[in-house]
């Protein structure tokens, strides 16, 4: 089993979940209604998982730290494959400190289902299910083990326009940003068009919510067209936008 095989498997156990694949930061991004699940994957439990899954604190009573707290999942969750140890004692053993560590910093943790009567949340007490409609959602009163995990974030990840058509937990990973989605938008446009202004640069940044200079993303693509000024067309030796982010593109066919 891969990392990306690990997260695959959780993302078809989470049923009513929009998963969004290396969004925010995270291996996952989970969202239901309101309520999203950051998830941080490692095929075999250490602190490393742990420390991925906190905010990035910084320096002390810097931008960097305010922000961090300021911004976040609801949930904060590792998901493990397996556990550490030689023998099945060991593992066990290590499992129990992991996730007493674990409950400590507010932080659930998940691993496969060894049969039908565990759950993927094997690390909460008592364990919980993944449909379960507690404290994820907001329809009922959240049970106390639910309302110590909930971490009291000012304001949710930005979530992109689309949701990401790519693999989660690989190594380099492609991340749908603002960026791409705008620079694809243009792409489109340009072949509809046969050929972009920066007022077309303009327009899709803003639907992308990007804050970048338009006459960037005309240089980084695209090339100026034969009088008169103004007009940009397609760069005759570089890639085109939808070659440069194929994840990108697909998730826009799919959106959009």
């Amino acid at each position: 089993m891969t990392e990306a095989d690990l997260c695959q498997q959780f993302i078809d156990a989470c049923s009513g979940w929009t998963a969004y694949p290396e969004t925010a930061g995270w291996d996952i991004l989970m969202v239901r209604g309101q309520v999203q699940v950051g998830v941080q994957s490692k095929l075999q439990a250490d602190q490393w998982g742990m420390i991925q899954a906190m905010p990035d604190m910084g320096t002390y009573l810097s931008v960097r730290r305010r922000n961090a707290l300021a911004r976040g999942p609801h949930y904060r969750l590792v998901l493990v494959g397996g556990w550490p140890g030689r023998t099945e004692n060991a593992r066990r053993g290590n499992r129990a400190h992991f996730c007493l560590v674990a409950q400590h910093l507010r932080l659930l943790v998940a691993r496969p289902p060894e049969n039908e009567y565990q759950t993927w949340l094997g690390g909460v007490h008592p364990p919980l299910n993944l449909a379960t409609t507690y404290g994820w959602n907001g329809a009922r009163p959240a049970p106390i083990w639910w309302r110590w995990y909930r971490w009291q974030t000012r304001r949710p990840e930005t979530l992109p326009m689309v949701v990401p058509q790519v693999p989660a937990g690989v190594p380099s990973p492609e991340r749908v940003t603002p960026w791409s989605v705008a620079a694809v938008l243009l792409e489109r446009r340009c072949l509809e068009l046969g050929q972009v202004t920066v007022a077309d640069a303009r327009a899709v940044r803003d639907q992308a919510n990007g804050r970048w200079n338009p006459s960037t993303m005309l240089s980084r693509y695209f090339e100026h067209a034969p009088p008169p000024k103004g007009r940009w067309v397609f760069h005759s030796r570089w890639p085109r936008p939808s070659a440069r982010h194929p994840g990108t593109a697909r998730s826009l066919e799919v959106g959009c």
